[in-house]
């Protein structure tokens, strides 16, 4: 209780007078041993380690924290013995590995550490430590071609992550501060680790049962995590127990945005700025629902008043960035968007928006060179992945389109430009089944395109299915009767 509460040197007292009276339980060990080493490693931590395993074998925490031990104070082939064992397992092998790199430095065996790495991130590709150190390891072999690919890759990876310590989520679940199983909670959604942030989000509302907090904090965790729908209850709940908390519709405003119902989502947002309206939050939200309406005149209202309540609103100058775009003003957009990116170089929908500016403005290489800085951060953004397919298929490397293409509608099955253009692409490289399997996807997406039906009559008829082809170039016609190319298409058919 006392160690979960952050008592930490009444705790340690425990700790030591059950050691004296339960020698052999080897979690005492442990937690005086996780305590002691907050404040660095020593001898005496190395000894409580080391009696852990004989205690509870196979409990691997306390043998990576052993081995990390033993690296830091020098003593490297026992703390080599202690990582080994480590590896065995999956969800501490990225941790023992990165350990034994470290060790392979430092014996100055650059070919063995950057094994030792690679192996770390066969187990967890965007372990960011590891992907850190392999750059530096890289760079020392002399290949500054994969350390610099190294260095990219490091702008998407997680810091922060820890192996699984099932010992120490018991310690957390005795504790009744509410504020610091946030803080380990928000610690688990940085990392990504959902299932851990959710178990201490609802610790904090069972021991803050009347405080609304925890249970916005928990919904922003949720909407983040594409779980608008259970975010919803939670935000109603926080409002039944403060109907004034403006922090509360924001996120309700943000939820309803995210499931498409823009009505209530407007609602939530007016009454967030009707009760915060020195709160840019509350104007950025708007103004983003507004955007998604068409409302541009009044989103740009709402988005600048957010922005003259807090200059660095990145989201509110990332929005505001892509009106400006969309309304032919692209120096302005431009210096919103780098304005975001000087605050958060890393803030992935300002690298979007400025690809997409470039791709507008037929600057490629610009736009190309944003883009993939975007999918270094988030690799799951389809419309950059579609947009580099059009780039490619512009230089004429119609295999990188269609990579792009296909990746574009892994992420979102119905992207319709991508349907299309994979569509168009393979029926011109003659692969006609699966260019008209693409083509109807798009027609049930967004159906009522004339386009789209000659596109599809052309790949009948080129699959020698006449009789279809002519059924598309007519529906083709009856949309738009003006139609030349279903026209033409239609009158040389050949039955």
């Amino acid at each position: 209780m006392l160690h979960a509460n952050l008592l930490h040197a009444e705790a340690a007292q425990c700790y030591r007078r059950a050691l004296e009276l339960d020698p052999g339980n080897g979690r005492w060990c442990y937690y005086l041993a996780v305590l002691i080493q907050s404040t660095g490693f020593s001898d005496e931590l190395a000894s409580l380690l080391s009696q852990v395993p004989g205690a509870e074998p196979g409990f691997l925490p306390a043998q990576l924290r052993l081995a990390d031990t033993h690296r830091a104070l020098g003593n490297l082939e026992v703390a080599e013995a202690a990582y080994r064992i480590c590896v065995a397992d999956d969800s501490f092998a990225p941790f023992a590995y990165l350990g034994l790199a470290r060790i392979a430095m430092s014996r100055g065996d650059m070919v063995a550490a950057e094994a030792a790495l690679t192996a770390s991130l066969n187990k967890l590709s965007d372990h960011g430590p590891a992907v850190d150190l392999l750059a530096v390891v890289q760079s020392r072999l002399g290949k500054d071609e994969d350390a610099a690919a190294a260095r990219n890759r490091a702008e998407s990876a997680r810091r922060g992550l820890e192996p699984p310590d099932p010992w120490l989520d018991q310690i957390y679940g005795l504790c009744l501060d509410p504020d610091y199983l946030m803080i380990l909670a928000d610690g688990a959604v940085q990392i990504q680790e959902g299932i851990r942030a959710s178990h201490f989000y609802q610790l904090a509302i069972e021991v803050a049962p009347e405080d609304p907090h925890p249970r916005v904090e928990f919904a922003k965790a949720m909407i983040t995590q594409g779980q608008s729908a259970k975010a919803v209850p939670l935000l109603k709940g926080a409002l039944a127990l403060d109907p004034s908390n403006g922090e509360a519709f924001v996120q309700l405003a943000a939820a309803f945005m995210k499931q498409g119902d823009l009505r209530r989502a407007t609602d939530a947002a007016r009454r967030a700025v009707e009760l915060e309206p020195r709160s840019a939050a509350s104007h950025n939200i708007l103004g983003a629902i507004l955007t998604v309406q068409g409302h541009i005149h009044e989103a740009a209202e709402s988005l600048n008043a957010a922005l003259r309540l807090d200059p660095d609103h990145t989201a509110a100058l990332v929005t505001m960035g892509n009106i400006l775009s969309q309304a032919g003003q692209p120096d302005d957009a431009v210096a919103h968007y780098l304005r975001a990116l000087s605050i958060q170089p890393r803030n992935d929908l300002a690298l979007v928006g400025m690809g997409a500016l470039h791709f507008r403005q037929n600057r490629l290489d610009e736009a190309e060179e944003y883009y993939a800085r975007a999918l270094r951060v988030v690799p799951e953004l389809a419309d950059a992945h579609y947009d580099l397919g059009v780039i490619h298929a512009s230089r004429g490397n119609i295999d990188l389109a269609i990579e792009k293409y296909r990746e574009a509608i892994r992420i979102n099955p119905d992207h319709y430009p991508a349907l299309v253009n994979l569509g168009a692409e393979l029926a011109e490289l003659g692969h006609l089944n699966e260019a008209i399997a693409r083509f109807r996807r798009a027609m049930v997406v967004r159906p009522g395109s004339a386009d789209l039906h000659n596109n599809l009559g052309f790949a009948y008829a080129a699959n020698d299915q006449p009789e279809l082809a002519a059924e598309h170039y007519a529906k083709a016609l009856e949309i738009d009767p003006e139609h030349e190319q279903a026209s033409q298409n239609l009158n040389e058919l050949e039955w």
